[in-house]
């Protein structure tokens, strides 16, 4: 049976994030190697991934050689600041580029800023990136970076049961 997980803000290939975010990695690609590994240790062939942005700091061809060796049936990408044009992720290999990715249950932006009132009072989850380790304080608000998630994509049971206690 297919799941569907969540995750953002890889930033493969960003040296820089490895001090921004407080990543304990030596070198970018120690990071990348690893969290390759994580998406893949739960994603199988089958799932689909909702992708919150920001996904890669390379050229074309290299963002599509890594997409093409992590797991997933659909990898849909919610365009993060750092991410190029639609058409150019979509060349990537993203199944799907949009803005903001929704459905009965949970809305999905890149940065927790852009929500909607309408999206605020709604019962729907909200699913953000952008800030890395810090936290948007709204119930039902969950950071999917992947410095809280330990760089490993998560279910929204899991995300529930996460961010619950």
């Amino acid at each position: 049976m297919s799941k569907e997980y969540f995750l953002s803000d890889t930033h493969f290939w960003h040296r820089n994030i490895i001090g921004y975010a407080n990543r304990e990695f030596d070198t970018i690609e120690a990071m990348n190697q690893f969290m390759v590994y994580k998406w893949n240790s739960v994603v199988t062939k089958h799932d689909t991934i909702i992708f919150g942005g920001d996904f890669a700091f390379a050229t074309k061809e290299k963002q599509k050689e890594l997409l093409s060796k992590l797991n997933g049936k659909e990898i849909i990408l919610v365009k993060g600041n750092h991410d190029s044009s639609n058409k150019y992720m979509k060349e990537v290999g993203f199944s799907q580029v949009v803005k903001v990715y929704e459905t009965d249950k949970y809305v999905v932006r890149h940065d927790p800023l852009d929500f909607t009132a309408k999206e605020i009072i709604s019962r729907k989850f909200l699913l953000y990136g952008h800030l890395h380790q810090k936290f948007w304080d709204l119930p039902r608000a969950f950071n999917i970076c992947v410095e809280p998630l330990a760089y490993t994509p998560h279910t929204l049971d899991q995300l529930i049961q996460l961010y619950k206690g």
